[in-house]
């Protein structure tokens, strides 16, 4: 069975690019270093499969971040929007 994590999407930061911030323990927990990719998927709603993903590479989260339950992805990924529920796999 594959490592799932679920997160809620935080604003992005100024300047990431095409990225994913996670923190470290989430980075251990789905074997992921940074540069590599993972696949977000949008949380299904109401029984209904979500649908939406992307494969987005990995960046390590700022220290203010760690063990929060967030992930920050880079403006330019528009599949999903700040406050929205998703899961994270490697």
């Amino acid at each position: 069975m594959p490592k799932e994590v679920q997160f809620v999407v935080a604003p992005p930061y100024q300047g990431d690019i095409s990225c994913i911030r996670l923190d470290s323990a989430t980075m251990a927990i789905l074997q992921v270093k940074e540069g590599e990719e993972v696949l977000v998927t949008a949380m299904p709603r109401f029984g209904l499969p979500a649908g939406r993903q992307a494969r987005i590479k990995v960046a390590r989260a700022k220290v203010a971040d760690e063990g929060k339950g967030i992930v920050r992805l880079s403006s330019d990924i528009r599949e999903f929007s700040v406050g929205e529920k998703v899961i994270v796999l490697k």
